[in-house]
């Protein structure tokens, strides 16, 4: 793999602004996610981001407002991933497994099929004690 001049400067000029500029960047992106783990993600993609901008010749003028505008993005960026993906339903646990022994789905279903006995019985029932027209009178 043949490594360029422009990408051994890139590489020197990272490692310096990583040193100079982590604890603000980690600080600012910590400020708005509220979550260490998603910090360090935004932390590592923006100097993954300036790496990459530093390699095609991207020379900042204020490089700690340029870090946190790449890190302001980055977390923008994972906003719309956030808002783009389905969110995932935890459904109740009597609808997710309808045959637990503590759920009322199987006895549901046990009172809904002895109920229709005892409706088609009573109506063969009825049937057999039915008059019939001639006994009317």
């Amino acid at each position: 793999m043949a490594v360029t001049e422009a990408g051994h400067l890139a590489s020197r000029e990272i490692d310096d602004l990583y040193r100079a500029h982590l604890g603000e960047v980690y600080r600012y992106a910590f400020a708005v996610l509220g979550n260490h783990a998603d910090a360090e993600d935004v932390t590592q993609t923006t100097f993954l981001n300036a790496y990459r901008a530093l390699e095609q010749g991207v020379r900042p003028r204020k490089p700690s407002n340029w870090l946190l505008t790449i890190a302001s993005n980055a977390i923008k960026q994972r906003f719309r991933q956030e808002q783009a993906r389905p969110r995932q339903v935890e459904l109740d646990d009597r609808i997710a497994s309808p045959t637990a022994e503590d759920d009322d789905g199987p006895r549901f279903r046990r009172s809904l099929r002895s109920s229709a006995r005892r409706s088609s019985c009573a109506s063969s029932r009825d049937a057999r004690t039915r008059r019939s027209p001639r006994s009317w009178a």
